[in-house]
């Protein structure tokens, strides 16, 4: 017979998760806000501290109250949460999925009751994580691109269910969309190995039936050329530049695959000199070093005037009358 939960422990835990929800509402508001206004510093002070408060309780009560939320899933069998957590695992680091796992144990809402509520959640959680990005707020956006591909991790064959090819095209848009997204946010993080990662499970989803051939062409040029900025951050620039040619096969216009090229191969020179490469692959290269030009140039003309001051020297000796 399972232990009695003290009535004391149900109380603490209602009154975390009434707060847990009001203070979700009062972040949503926030960030619904315009923003000029958003962008105010009382107004991102307002957000981080929420941001904090939500992360902090939702942490404490993590372990238990996900698995019970996990538990009461009728249809949970254990072969289906093997893969409903996927992109978690594959993505996370270890704090990532901690608190990851539980801003979703504890959505006042509880799991999804379907796939349609699953991809209702993604997309408003996407609207987040873009506009965390576009502030800037890269570790945030981290966070809610984490938890937008989390509701768009179906179990296998879920989506195929009563629905067309169309309705799986869309999912699988949505889901390569946010992986190239989620890598953006974590290169300029310095999260390189991740965003290498979070490009792989994009190129993994590109053979899809329900994808047309043009839209899994432009899907494979944006997150090759995700993954070779990735590669770039972890000086595997070989590998960046395998991605950087693939780039340019599919499309042999493209100016950042062209620069990226070139920078690959000064940054492989460069590895085994004294200045390695330091920038992001997709860069400007700096104008190189001439002064040496300069340098030399000087010498030579020293070198010109000292002959010439010679030789009038010598030839003003030879005009000079002998004496007698």
């Amino acid at each position: 017979m399972a232990a009695k939960v003290p009535l004391s422990a149900l109380l603490k835990k209602n009154e975390v998760e009434v707060e847990l929800a009001a203070w979700r509402a009062e972040l949503e508001e926030l960030l619904a806000l315009p923003t000029s206004i958003r962008n105010k510093p009382g107004v991102q002070a307002e957000i981080a501290e929420l941001e904090t408060k939500i992360s902090d309780a939702a942490k404490r009560q993590a372990n238990s109250l996900f698995a019970e939320k996990l538990a009461s899933r009728a249809d949970h069998s254990a072969t289906v949460d093997a893969h409903y957590y996927k992109f978690l695992q594959t993505l996370c680091n270890p704090q990532q999925y901690s608190d990851v796992s539980a801003f979703i144990a504890n959505s006042p809402s509880g799991p999804p009751s379907d796939n349609e509520e699953r991809l209702r959640l993604a997309k408003a959680l996407q609207g987040i994580a873009s506009a965390k990005i576009e502030n800037g707020d890269h570790k945030s956006s981290v966070f809610f691109w984490l938890a937008t591909l989390h509701y768009l991790d179906f179990p296998p064959g879920a989506i195929s269910k009563g629905a067309g090819q169309e309705a799986i095209s869309d999912v699988i848009t949505i889901t390569v969309q946010a992986l190239i997204s989620l890598g953006t946010a974590m290169r300029k993080s310095t999260a390189f190995r991740q965003a290498e990662t979070a490009a792989d499970l994009g190129l993994n989803m590109l053979d899809h039936e329900s994808l047309s051939r043009n839209e899994a062409m432009s899907f494979r040029v944006e997150l090759c050329h995700a993954r070779a900025l990735a590669k770039g951050g972890l000086r595997n620039f070989e590998g960046a530049q395998e991605d950087a040619g693939e780039v340019l096969k599919l499309s042999p216009n493209h100016v950042l695959a062209k620069r990226m090229l070139r920078n690959c191969q000064t940054a492989i020179k460069s590895e085994r000199g004294a200045k390695r490469w330091t920038l992001p692959l997709d860069v400007v290269p700096p104008p190189r070093d001439v002064s040496w030009i300069t340098n030399v140039v000087g010498v030579v003309f020293a070198i010109i005037a000292l002959i010439i001051a010679f030789l009038v020297q010598r030839n003003l000796a030879g005009d000079l009358p002998d004496h007698p």
